[in-house]
């Protein structure tokens, strides 16, 4: 059997915890186990900061959102986050070097590692100018 459940958001900083609690809240429903939902719940919200930070530019702001999909079918859950922001391949993203961070010339870096250490698989495409990234986690 598939379960999906997806949401909008707006992409402003606000919105964050809204995204982990809806992620969390919905693997829950799911009796996905603690354990993984703690893992995923960081990385929706590491991804969802770096859309909010980096995908799009203050202009229109009101109008900058991106949508979370999540699709469990048996043992596997995909993560799908779309928007239509800068194109931006995560997968291409150097290693952190924590030797500059610190020395205090680089902040942050981490999110994108986590997100690939957490993860079993991860895609990205941009598609229409619309920015994808499908996260998989095997749960059981």
């Amino acid at each position: 059997m598939i379960k999906i459940s997806k949401k909008i958001f707006k992409a402003k900083t606000a919105e964050i915890p809204k995204v982990k609690k809806y992620v969390e809240k919905q693997l829950v429903l799911w009796k996905i186990s603690e354990k993984h939902i703690k893992d995923i719940v960081l990385v929706c919200d590491e991804a969802s900061t770096n859309i909010v930070t980096h995908a799009y530019n203050s202009e229109n702001a009101e109008e900058n959102k991106f949508e979370i999909k999540l699709i469990k079918r048996n043992n596997v859950l995909k993560i799908v986050m779309i928007d239509s922001g800068k194109a931006y391949n995560i997968l291409n993203a150097p290693p952190p070097d924590i030797r500059l961070n610190l020395r205090g010339e680089k902040k942050g870096g981490f999110g994108v590692f986590l997100m690939k250490n957490l993860m079993d698989r991860i895609r990205y495409r941009n598609i229409d100018n619309k920015n994808m990234i499908n996260l998989v986690k095997i749960t059981n």
